[in-house]
């Protein structure tokens, strides 16, 4: 299993899902969908279409990214999760680490700069840097390959 933290952050209890992850080596990328949204949101309201809507400005947004550095928007199937790992005085707000779990995802988010966190209908998202973190995969890597061959003997 390869399952690693890509970074840790502070997030109120209702920000622990995840729709869609946007990895990226861009950090303006996060302005430019969203102010569209917030805009589609007032109009529309809490809409079927709205929704529908904001889902392919995002995914426009991507891929106009692309035509300048790496972007990458990917539905959150599970193999991204948010595990406590410190309580704070406000008991609706802790510290999280984000593990990613690579053999569900098949992507190495450490090919990229930011990750991005976005759930539909919500008019911002939140950029995170992850290559501090980068040598937590290595070190996983390493692990597993070791195991495997002490396993063998």
């Amino acid at each position: 299993m390869r399952e690693y933290v890509i970074c840790s952050y502070y997030l109120y209890d209702n920000q622990l899902e995840t729709d869609y992850i946007i990895l990226s080596d861009n950090e303006r990328f996060i302005d430019s969908p969203f102010n569209e949204i917030y805009t589609l949101k007032n109009n529309l309201g809490e809409t079927d279409e709205f929704r529908e809507k904001s889902i392919k400005l995002i995914v426009d947004a991507c891929k106009f990214q692309t035509k300048y550095s790496k972007c990458l928007l990917i539905k959150n199937e599970g193999f991204m999760k948010n595990v406590l790992i410190k309580k704070t005085h406000n008991p609706l707000y802790n510290g999280y680490d984000i593990v990613w779990d690579e053999e569900k995802s098949g992507i190495n988010p450490f090919e990229y700069k930011y990750f991005t966190i976005w759930n539909i209908g919500k008019s911002s998202g939140s950029m995170y840097r992850i290559q501090e973190h980068s040598s937590n995969r290595d070190f996983i890597i390493r692990d597993n390959i070791l195991n495997s061959i002490l396993d063998e003997v």
